[in-house]
């Protein structure tokens, strides 16, 4: 794999978890956001990349790095999904799964959502500051090329 894959992989996983607290933001100011904008892991490209290629990563990047990030991105992705299914609900088969506006939030789901958010924006900010570290480190290795 070539460090502009590893590099260019990385930037999506970081436009997609802003993107993503983006969509929190607006579902939090009462905008509308489709169920389909909201990602869940599995959907999330760079969580197959990382599961399948990581290998590769370790062989080049020493350090707890990219455990900091694997346990980092299961972490976020676990409170994204409390914040998701206060708005959405379970995902679930039938009829009534078809929703795709987010509820309204009762004032106790309003005070869930309050710790939900604090604690995933502490998860992002130190998501996005170890992939900012991880880019530094593919950067610097010489012994990766840059295309293959």
């Amino acid at each position: 794999m070539s460090k502009k894959i590893m590099l260019e992989n990385i930037e999506e996983l970081i436009q997609s978890v802003k993107q993503q607290r983006q969509n929190l933001s607006m579902l939090k100011l009462g905008s509308d956001v489709l169920k389909e904008e909201m990602r869940t892991k599995e959907s999330c490209s760079f969580y197959d990349w990382f599961e399948n290629d990581g290998e590769e990563l370790k062989a080049h990047i020493l350090g707890s790095t990219l455990s900091d990030i694997a346990n980092l991105h299961e972490a976020w992705f676990d409170q994204y999904l409390s914040i998701y299914e206060l708005y959405y609900g379970k995902d679930r088969r039938g009829w009534f799964s078809n929703k795709n506006k987010p509820k309204k939030l009762s004032s106790m789901e309003n005070s869930k959502l309050e710790a939900y958010t604090d604690d995933i924006s502490t998860l992002t900010t130190d998501l996005l500051s170890k992939l900012d570290l991880l880019i530094q480190r593919i950067s610097a290795r010489e012994t990766l090329k840059f295309e293959r």
